[in-house]
C-alpha cells in the first residue's frame, strides 16, 4: 500500500484573529486530516504546539475551541479603540492599559502555554517550527522600538524547531513567538532573547518547504491578503483565508485585540466555513497524489516481475 501523503500546515500570526485557526482545524479534524509538519507564528505558534501535542486534529480543535472560549470569557465585551496617532509615551501607556484581554498579560500566557502544551506529547508529535525575531538591546525598555524599525527595513526571521530544543525551553520558545512589541517583553530562550515572530515572518512557509518533506502544505491566513509569494516555494500550497473581513474598514488593528465572546465565536464559525469551502480542493489534491502513487507502485511491480 502506498504511504499517505505528508501534509504540512502553516498558521499565520494575528492575535485574537487566531480563533479562526480553531474553526479551520475543527473542520479538517472532522475530515480526518492529519499533519506531518506544522509551523506557526505568534498565536499560530501556540496553535501549532497544541496541535502537535494532541492525539488527533479533532482533539486539538476541541482543545483550541475551549481555550478560545475561556479567553473570551476573561475579556471584555468588545474591541479596543484605535491606537493613538502619536508617539507620546503617556498616550501609548494609556492605550495599552486599556487592553484587558488575558492574552496580553505575561502570567496568563504562561498559564495557557503550560496548561495546553504537554511537552512530552509534543515531542512525539509532528515536527513543529515556530517563527521568532531575535531582540536587540533592551535600551531601558524601549528596545522594541528599535527592533520594529530594523525589522521593517531588513526582517531577519529565526525558525525554532520545537522538537530540537531542550524540553525546558519549549514553552519559552512558544511564549517568545507571541511576545508582542510594546505590550509584552522579549522572552529568553537559552542564551538569546526573542520577540514576536511576526516581525520577521508572519507566515512561516519556509521551514515546511525546506525541512518538512511534505507533498502538500495548507497555509491558513488571518487576513484576505498574503504575506508571502507561493512561487518562492517548491511545495504545492493550498491557501485558506477569510471569505469576509474580520473587521470593518479602518478597524483592522482592533480586530487583533478583540477577544470578545461574540467575535471569538464568529471567527471560529468563519474558519470552519472557509475550510469547508476549500476542503474539496484538498481532497482532490490528495486523491490525485494517491493515484500517482498507485501508478508508480504498479510500474515498480511490473518492472520487478520482468527481472
Amino acid at each position: 500500500m502506498s504511504p499517505a501523503p505528508r501534509v504540512g500546515l502553516v498558521l499565520a500570526g494575528g492575535g485574537a484573529k487566531g480563533a479562526y485557526h480553531a474553526g479551520v482545524l475543527r473542520y479538517l479534524g472532522e475530515r480526518g486530516v492529519s499533519f506531518a509538519a506544522v509551523a506557526g507564528t505568534s498565536i499560530g505558534a501556540l496553535t501549532a504546539a497544541v496541535l502537535a501535542a494532541a492525539p488527533s486534529t479533532a482533539v486539538a480543535a476541541d482543545r483550541l475551541v475551549a481555550l478560545w472560549r475561556w479567553t473570551a470569557g476573561q475579556a471584555g465585551t468588545g474591541p479596543p479603540g484605535p491606537p493613538p496617532r502619536t508617539t507620546d509615551r503617556s498616550a501609548l501607556r494609556a492605550f495599552l492599559r486599556g487592553l484587558t484581554s488575558p492574552l496580553i498579560h505575561v502570567d496568563v500566557i504562561e498559564r495557557l502555554v503550560r496548561d495546553n502544551v504537554d511537552v512530552a506529547a509534543l515531542r512525539a508529535g509532528p515536527d513543529v517550527w515556530i517563527s521568532v525575531y531575535e531582540a536587540g538591546p533592551d535600551l531601558a525598555g524601549l528596545g522594541w522600538m528599535l527592533d520594529v524599525a530594523v525589522a521593517s527595513v531588513a526582517p531577519a526571521p529565526t525558525w525554532l524547531h520545537l522538537q530540537g530544543l531542550p524540553a525546558g525551553s519549549v514553552h519559552d520558545a512558544i511564549r517568545a513567538s507571541a511576545a508582542l512589541p510594546a505590550i509584552l517583553p522579549a522572552h529568553r530562550v537559552g542564551e538569546r532573547r526573542y520577540r514576536d515572530g511576526a516581525l520577521g515572518d508572519n507566515t512561516p512557509m519556509t521551514p515546511i518547504d525546506r525541512e518538512g518533506r511534505c507533498e502538500l502544505a495548507i497555509v491558513v491566513h488571518l487576513g484576505q491578503g498574503a504575506l508571502f509569494d507561493r512561487r518562492d516555494f517548491a511545495t504545492p500550497i493550498l491557501e485558506v483565508r477569510p471569505a469576509e473581513p474580520f473587521a470593518t474598514a479602518g478597524a483592522e488593528f482592533a480586530a487583533a485585540y478583540d477577544f470578545s465572546p461574540a467575535q471569538v465565536d464568529r471567527l471560529i464559525a468563519l474558519g470552519y466555513a472557509d475550510a469547508r469551502e476549500r476542503v474539496g480542493t484538498l481532497e482532490d489534491t490528495l486523491a490525485a497524489y494517491a493515484a500517482k502513487q498507485r501508478a508508480r507502485d504498479r510500474l515498480g511491480n511490473a518492472l520487478r516481475r520482468r527481472r
